[in-house]
């Protein structure tokens, strides 16, 4: 049940439409251009209203200083209670560990043994109902086969007794037996296993009324992946010769693979450098770029340092960073011969007039696309907001040629020479703003003493695309899959011209001879059908996915809705043409790609009670699609997807610009009671604003942007403007419908910057009882949002914020509001909780009120939580960026009916977050 909107503004009277790009510059500069605006309603004027007397407690005695490392261990603790309570069954010391709990906190803040009890009871009752759905699935089947891979046969009957071998044979099977319409309900049956997926499975509408289901407690699997057999591993010997280097011929012809799995199930690591394992966060072997600093903690010792990254090798252009090894090239040039050619509707238009729903213009207010210009060869198809030669708040797309590491601080340079054409080198590296994460194909390597020192110069072939906004610099990168970088445990590297797998084994003994496998398939199963011929009631439940290939160089689709992402638009599971399809109980584990893929057309999909990890994309991605500006008559869109109580945790092994979930062109998506964690950029992530009525609620997320920068547990933007009625049906608009983010739990660490990023042009939300933790609210060049009945705790302890009053350490930050945008934006009734030692109380300020500023804040009656005396505390930047108390600021009009109260103890900021969430007494 959706939320009732606040008093002060209803869904229907809310005449609230919508980017800036932040640079890495003014990330790390004052906060001179934060704003946050004055008191206005829609209607109202922007001149000030008469101010009553100011509303701070007569006594203000300050309490002794709050212990930031209590409170930090105490928010954590909270954190996991709030994640068992809102996901019955969750492992507890998966998310303490995520947590660091232990290691930051000590055992005490673990789970209470009372805790405990309850968890392991709702563990067991959750395995319980597990298995009860998935023998529910098989008795409601009119037509049941089985697959058993060890012990079955195609041309059996496929019975409990006499299974089939393999999921394709048993489907033409139950195709034959089911020819005839209507089409009975029926399910295939996987028995223990792993089932070998050789060839992609396709459904189709004469596959509807069917299930996928796994036998109850016994674990089957569905692999992408090519079993090597029997290896005959033989110690290398001559001039490759090392301790622990083995190699073994495969059969041929060998399958084209970039992943190899262990027997322990473990991705073996592609031989790179520097030596790194990215499913590894222990310091010194970790491939994850995290932030240093990034923990909240009384010193913030590495701040200064930016990220660490023992895996990769910093730029020359990072001047913070300490002996920089690389030097990425020039970006390739705009090709001033063949622009990108303009595709723009002017009408209808997002401004006012002709009964638009607009009361003020806004900053994006047409639909516009580049086509092909530099984008093509790079995206699939070649059209992007970011191919034009002049998009709206931002720079047209670019990647960069090549990239040149100095001899004398790398490993890279045995690279030197022909390059083997059939497997050749990849880069992986960082956009400049650490946006996300960039791929390169490498063309030739050759030593070039251009400066008088010898340096290795790599050259791309293609790549860069796996990003959408491109950029002329780049940041850490590592290079991989050569020969010569073959030197660390548990690396492999495989010839392909002789068959020759590779392996650096961890100790003496030889590698095991069996259990190894090779990516293959790139997606296992497609529920496949159309708008016309929907698949019907499909079900995938029970089953593990695993062992597919990396995408991390196959055409990506750029955003065509303006956000900043590029998405590979397959998947291990691809749901397109679909209504009330069902993936549940299901792991995800080691696919290459994104999990799930909700493409085109799909009605009421659903995806649930299942576990994501190490992902080497985005977890789930709903991918819709338009006739341009037209997604009235064009409903080719995701819409009314629920994504129900997962746990989605390692995610963006590598590509970086990836989600928990994330959608695009997509409407109607319930987003609840999940626990969500470990990603290099933002948790869940709306990249435009088409239709709206989505609701976030309930949610844990926590260790979002490690690897990035400048994003959030939730992003938002809305750049294009979408013909829809889903606001109001029948009625095309493109006013979308009200979206609802509420009683989320999010916790800012790492690189996050604001726990609610609401980013270009972002409009109709309203966000309320959400508990935040370490980050302020964020509008930019948006409008027509309501947040009220929040909680922010120390935004001014922002992950990677050392000292007094960081740059957007700030409760409210209403950021580029011109006259075309911050109009219709209520910030109310909130608590902001802020300062306290180590940091300088005195510094720290609401926001920055700008005289460039049009439309107001209707800011008010809110609490301010600080300590000392209010008059020095609790100030707001206004006019020509002056600072003043925010008594002062109340007689001037500002944020009138808000008051200033204590520094509340760790102990009453965590019953505060218990009240607001309605969290249970576990």
């Amino acid at each position: 049940v959706r939320p009732p909107p606040p008093a002060i503004h209803s869904p229907q009277d809310t005449t609230m439409a919508t980017g800036y790009r932040m640079c890495k510059k003014w990330l790390l500069s004052s906060a001179l251009i934060i704003s946050v605006t004055l008191p206005v309603t829609l209607g109202m004027t922007t001149s000030m209203p008469a101010a009553p007397p100011p509303h701070v407690p007569p006594s203000h005695v300050p309490p002794p200083t709050t212990d930031r490392h209590e409170l930090d261990c105490k928010l954590r603790a909270l954190t996991l209670q709030r994640a068992l309570e809102v996901r019955p069954g969750t492992a507890s010391a998966v998310v303490s560990d995520a947590l660091q709990l232990e290691s930051l906190c000590g055992s005490d803040f673990n789970a209470s043994p009372e805790t405990e009890e309850v968890q392991r009871a709702s563990s067991a009752a959750e395995a319980q109902s597990r298995r009860l759905r998935q023998a529910a699935i098989m008795s409601a089947a009119h037509i049941v086969t089985f697959v058993d891979p060890s012990r079955g046969n195609d041309s059996a009957p496929g019975t409990e007794t006499s299974p089939h071998r393999t999921l394709a044979g048993s489907l033409a099977a139950m195709r034959s037996r089911r020819a005839a319409p209507p089409l009975a309900s029926a399910a295939v049956v996987l028995r223990g296993g792993t089932h070998t997926v050789e060839k992609t499975i396709q459904l189709t509408a004469a596959d509807s009324n069917l299930a996928i289901v796994g036998y109850p407690g016994e674990g089957a699997t569905l692999s992408g992946g090519t079993p090597l057999g029997t290896l005959e591993w033989t110690q290398v010997s001559g001039a490759r010769a090392q301790a622990g280097l083995y190699s073994a011929k495969l059969p041929t012809p060998t399958p084209v693979f970039d992943t190899l799995y262990q027997p322990s199930g473990r991705r073996a690591i592609r031989a790179r450098h520097p030596n790194a394992d990215p499913e590894v966060t222990d310091p010194g072997i970790s491939g994850v770029c995290v932030q240093a600093g990034g923990l909240v903690t009384d010193d913030c010792p590495a701040c200064a340092d930016g990220y660490h990254c023992p895996g990769w090798i910093a730029a020359l252009w990072q001047t913070d960073k300490p002996n920089p090894a690389a030097s990425w090239g020039k970006p390739v040039p705009k090709p001033r011969n063949h622009p990108a050619t303009l595709d723009e509707i002017t009408s209808p238009q997002r401004m006012p007039g002709n009964n638009s729903g607009f009361p003020f213009p806004t900053k994006f207010p047409t639909w516009q696309l580049g086509n092909g210009g530099p984008l093509l060869g790079a995206f699939d198809p070649p059209s992007s907001f970011w191919g034009m030669d002049h998009p709206n708040a931002g720079a047209q797309w670019q990647w960069l040629s090549s990239i040149s590491y100095p001899t004398k601080t790398t490993k890279v340079p045995g690279m030197a020479g022909p390059i083997d054409t059939a497997n050749p080198p990849i880069v992986q590296g960082f956009h400049g703003g650490h946006w996300g994460g960039w791929t390169f194909e490498v063309k030739s390597a050759y030593q070039t003493n251009t400066t008088g020192t010898d340096s290795l110069e790599l050259t791309f072939s293609k790549g860069g695309f796996q990003e959408a906004r491109g950029s002329n610099k780049g940041a850490e990168s590592f290079v991989e899959n050569h020969m010569a970088l073959l030197d660390g445990p548990r690396e492999w590297y495989f010839n392909r011209t002789t068959s020759t797998l590779y392996f650096m084994s961890n100790g003496t003994a030889p590698p095991s001879s069996t259990g190894w496998v090779a990516s293959n398939l790139e997606t296992v199963l497609v529920v496949n059908g159309t708008q016309a011929a929907p698949v019907v009631n499909h079900v995938l439940n029970g089953v593990t996915v695993t062992h597919t290939a990396p995408v991390f160089l196959k055409p990506y689709m750029a955003s065509l809705s303006g956000g900043d992402w590029a998405i590979r638009p397959t998947a291990a599971v691809i749901l397109a043409g679909t209504e009330n399809a069902l993936v549940q109980d299901s792991i995800f584990d080691g696919v290459g790609g994104n999990a799930v893929l909700i493409k085109d057309y799909n009605r009421n999909a659903t995806i649930a009670d299942s576990e994501f990890v190490w992902v080497g994309e985005s977890a789930i991605a709903a991918i819709g699609s338009t006739d341009k500006i037209d997604g009235f008559n064009t409903t080719s869109q995701p819409r009314g997807t629920h994504i129900l109580r997962n746990l989605i945790h390692e995610v963006g092994i590598w590509g970086k610009q990836t989600a928990a979930y994330v959608q695009q062109m997509s409407c109607q998506t319930t987003v609840k009671n999940n626990v969500l964690f470990n990603g290099p950029r933002a948790g869940i992530n709306f990249l435009d604003g088409f239709g709206g009525g989505n609701l976030v609620e309930a949610n844990v997320a926590f260790n979002w942007v490690r690897e990035t920068g400048d994003h959030g547990p939730f992003n938002s933007w809305d750049r294009q403007p979408y013909l829809t009625d889903i606001r109001t049906p029948g009625t095309p608009s493109l006013v979308p419908a009200q979206s609802n983010i509420t009683k989320n739990l999010f916790l800012n660490s790492y690189s996050s910057t604001w726990p609610i990023d609401h980013d270009d042009g972002s409009c109709y939300y309203y966000d309320t009882k959400n508990f935040m933790v370490y980050g302020g609210y964020k509008n930019y060049m948006g409008h027509s949002k309501v947040v009220v009945d929040n909680i922010y705790v120390h935004p001014e302890w922002r992950a990677g914020s050392c000292g007094p009053a960081a740059s957007l350490g700030m409760c409210v930050q209403d950021v580029g509001v011109t006259e075309n945008s911050g109009w219709g934006e209520i910030w109310r009734n909130n608590t902001c909780i802020f300062g306290g030692a180590p940091t300088n109380a005195a510094n720290l300020f609401l926001g920055d009120y700008s005289t460039g500023d049009v439309h107001l804040l209707n800011a008010g009656d809110n609490t301010y939580l600080a300590p000392g005396t209010p008059t020095l505390n609790v100030t707001m930047t206004f006019g020509s960026h002056t600072k003043a108390p925010l008594t002062v600021a109340q007689t001037a009009g500002m944020d009138i009916g808000s008051t200033v109260g204590p520094n509340p103890t760790a102990d009453e900021v965590v019953a505060m977050g218990k009240t607001l969430l309605g969290m249970q007494k576990l």
